[in-house]
């Protein structure tokens, strides 16, 4: 889950929050949590406005690989960025 709104500032800001309901183990929270920031980081030549905005993984995304989030995430900045 993806929440956003355009920001009045000069740069953006990610926030991502890994709840204990997708995993009980701390490792897999912050292993998940760092894929999703490398995979921000990779990719916000593609954002032209600054944004707040907060990533609220669901559980199923534990199923996924890092280039599975990396493409959900590339959708998601190019929705934003129309």
């Amino acid at each position: 889950m993806f929440k956003y709104a355009i920001s009045s500032e000069k740069t953006s800001q990610f926030a991502i929050i890994v709840s204990k309901k997708i995993s009980k183990k701390a490792v897999e929270r912050n292993k998940l949590r760092k894929q999703i920031y490398a995979s921000l980081r990779l990719n916000l030549d593609l954002i032209q406005k600054p944004i707040n905005c907060v990533i609220i993984p669901h559980k199923h995304i534990l199923q996924f690989d890092y280039k599975d989030i990396e493409q959900q995430l590339v959708f998601f900045l190019n929705h934003i960025s129309k």
